[in-house]
């Protein structure tokens, strides 16, 4: 195929050589090997931009896989308004952000601790334990411990906890990238979560004594007598009323009164388990519902809230006062469903203390009988 064109310009190119005595020979040579490599280079070049252009669609793939996970899990996290709800949707999302790495997440309450996501590792506990420390770290500036990336979560410059994850092998940039934005997600997550709790605690709660209202009251003893039906546990409650309160009020002004009601909150705060539900049953009354307590334990707690009650001193108008209180214990009968006349026995246990402490009630009250302490029924 070349052949002939190739015999054709030698041919040429000796006549010229004769013709004019220039060696052209070399010279076409010469430009055939520049031509050579010059295509050689461009062919070499346009590979190597092709393989470039192929790790760029690549990365850009990733970046935008990455991209749709982030959104996914942000959305997830946002949505979630529990804690339950929240660990649920950590563990759907972060995994896949973490390209598979061992990773875990903690989130602290102002007196401990709790696990968001936890590692599938002999050392749960431990970590969980360690958390307050590796947190210190994080704010001095140290973000590895012992094989594990540290990720503090934020939230308006306050601390709320952190994300871990298996550094081996070592993180890349655009894997550290990705895990801090995922840090900054869960953030907002944990953040709106207890912003919820805080909002449905304060829709329950008295704000004066720091207890929950009358209507938790009744949601609560409904739902735990429900629950003594299932279980046959014990179920009681005792109700606490302030005596002789409007002469409280009446010698010393409202605002000592408000704080009378508010000191009694904190002593039932301070006095009873976490387990123990403590309401403000309205005015200058009080129920506090014992789960899983017989009756003979819910006249020992009554006693005991009325000797730390009237044990508090108050600043009063003319001189330092304290004041009474009666109380009345009541239990579930074994099957009962009934809200109300779980209180109602209660409240006429209270009845019968107060009888039994003022004599102008006793002939009122001689159908009753008292029971000295606290009153049963």
């Amino acid at each position: 195929m070349f052949g002939q064109p190739l015999r054709s310009a030698l041919s040429r190119a000796e006549e010229i050589s004769r013709a004019y005595g220039v060696d052209v020979v070399p010279a076409l040579a010469i430009l055939v090997l520049v031509l050579t490599l010059h295509f050689y280079q461009r062919q070499r070049d346009a590979a190597a931009a092709a393989r470039l252009a192929a790790r760029e669609t690549d990365a850009a793939k990733r970046h935008a896989k990455d991209l749709a996970r982030l959104v996914d899990a942000s959305q997830a996290l946002a949505n979630a308004l529990d804690h339950g709800q929240l660990r649920v949707e950590a563990w759907r999302h972060v995994p896949a952000l973490t390209g598979g790495r061992t990773a875990w997440v903690a989130a602290t309450e102002p007196r401990s601790w709790h696990w968001i996501m936890e590692p599938d590792l002999e050392q749960e506990a431990h970590l969980l334990d360690l958390a307050p420390t590796l947190l210190q770290l994080t704010e001095a500036g140290q973000h590895r411990h012992e094989g594990w990336a540290l990720f503090q979560l934020r939230s308006s410059g306050r601390p709320l906890g952190l994300l871990a994850v298996e550094d081996s092998p070592t993180l890349t940039d655009a894997d550290q990238r990705r895990i801090e934005t995922l840090a900054a997600i869960i953030s907002i997550a944990v953040k709106n979560v207890q912003l919820f709790d805080e909002m449905q605690v304060s829709s329950v709660s008295d704000a004066l004594t720091g207890c929950f209202n009358r209507a938790h009251a009744f949601a609560t003893i409904d739902s735990e007598l429900r629950r003594a039906r299932r279980n046959g546990r014990a179920l009681s409650i005792v109700m606490i009323d302030v005596d002789d309160f409007k002469r409280v009020n009446d010698l010393n002004g409202h605002l000592l009164g408000d704080a009378v009601l508010s000191s009694i909150g904190e002593t039932l705060r301070r006095s009873l388990r976490s387990s123990d539900i403590k309401c403000r049953y309205g005015g200058d009354e009080f129920i506090v519902i014992l789960p899983e307590t017989p009756l003979d334990g819910a006249e020992q707690v009554a006693d005991h809230l009325r000797r730390a009650i009237e044990r508090v001193e108050h600043p009063g108008r003319a001189r330092p006062f304290s004041i009474e209180v009666s109380l009345g214990a009541s239990a579930a009968i074994p099957g009962e469903a009934d809200t109300l006349a779980l209180i109602g026995r209660a409240d006429a246990a209270i009845y019968r203390d107060k009888c039994r402490k003022a004599p102008a009630l006793r002939l009122v009250g001689s159908a009753s009988r008292g029971v000295r302490g606290s009153a049963s029924a």
